[in-house]
């Protein structure tokens, strides 16, 4: 009987050590959080990740509203996870930017990249963080076709938190 509670207790233990090292793992590869912190920024918040939008994803008409998004642990590549529409120009605004861990390199660098509905890049552009917070406009978009963004960073190690806001450039 001693025998069997040793075992089992082995085996709690090695339960609870695995339990806790992959809930520490799983936390380092969540990118973004569905909703923003305390005082930052308001709005309704799309969830994105780090894979594209896959084809039945829903669409998102930027003619209509805005697409918000937020970074909550970023290290290379964050993607929207709706598919978006509506605008041949648009505005993407970075707000809150935060370096979270440095390991060298650039750290006010963000690449945004248009990707059309094929999944092949179409536009791109890179734009530098002054302080926390930046703005663009990329144009030349097909409208009436649908298209995502891939938000990357510089392959450094560094680790980002930011949000804003994705929307139809009048």
């Amino acid at each position: 009987m001693k025998k069997c509670n040793k075992i089992i207790s082995i085996i709690f233990a090695i339960f609870c050590i695995i339990s806790i090292s992959s809930s520490a793992f799983a936390d380092s590869i969540h990118v973004l959080k569905e909703n923003p912190p305390n005082n930052t920024f308001t709005g309704d918040f799309e969830i994105s990740g780090a894979n594209p939008p896959g084809r039945n994803a829903d669409i998102h008409n930027l003619s209509l509203s805005p697409y918000n998004y937020q970074a909550k642990n970023m290290g290379y590549r964050l993607y929207t996870s709706k598919w978006l529409k509506g605008a041949s120009s648009i505005k993407i605004t970075v707000r809150n930017w935060k370096l979270l861990e440095f390991h060298g390199g650039k750290s006010n660098q963000l690449d945004l990249i248009v990707y059309n509905s094929s999944k092949k890049p179409i536009k791109s552009k890179t734009i530098t963080i002054n302080g926390t917070s930046a703005s663009t406009t990329i144009s030349g978009l097909p409208s009436s076709s649908k298209y995502y963004i891939c938000f990357q960073v510089p392959t450094n190690g560094n680790r980002y938190s930011y949000n804003g806001t994705i929307s139809k450039n009048n």
